[in-house]
């Protein structure tokens, strides 16, 4: 499988604070997803669900009454199976400051301001696991980011592919 997305979202709208909060409740503590989070993650769930179609990926779609909302689930048909490594690729474009000149404005310059590529990527890759790209997390073998600056519309590039041969890693 080679999939190569390009997701319509604005890397800032992405948010990354921490994935769970707790609480302690009748003496148990209580983990819990916080709304800024959860409405962080429907966002890029659909930005990705839309750029899979764009990509031609077929998605096989359930519906359930929960709490009197009816509730749409997608994932996707072919999974991942456990046993392959997968590659992610991902290339985050921010757009520039309003408050920077044109002239110093290069094509994909590089970005090192906050947020950081791995709170970044924990939203990305939460998202692709709920979809069912891959059958768990843990296959994710190698992983690729960037972070850039554009002058375009701001996205996020995306590529996972199932990877035959990680036994020979590019080491530094």
């Amino acid at each position: 499988m080679d999939m190569i997305l390009d997701v319509r979202l604005n890397p800032r709208e992405i948010c990354t604070a921490q994935q769970k909060g707790a609480c302690i409740i009748k003496g148990r503590i209580r983990f819990y997803t916080k709304r800024s989070v959860a409405a962080s993650n429907q966002r890029i769930k659909n930005a990705i669900v839309d750029a899979m179609r764009d990509f031609g990926i077929p998605l096989a779609v359930s519906v359930r009454i929960e709490r009197r909302k009816t509730v749409r689930t997608e994932r996707v048909r072919d999974t991942i199976p456990r046993s392959r490594p997968v590659r992610l690729d991902v290339v985050y474009f921010f757009p520039f400051p309003t408050s920077t000149p044109s002239k110093r404005r290069e094509e994909d310059a590089w970005m090192v301001e906050r947020p950081d590529l791995d709170n970044l990527t924990k939203s990305v890759q939460d998202v692709l696991t709920e979809l069912r790209v891959w059958e768990d997390d843990a296959q994710v073998a190698a992983v690729h980011l960037e972070k850039h600056r554009t002058d375009e519309e701001p996205r996020i590039a995306v590529r996972v592919r199932t990877v035959d041969n990680l036994s020979s890693p590019e080491h530094f």
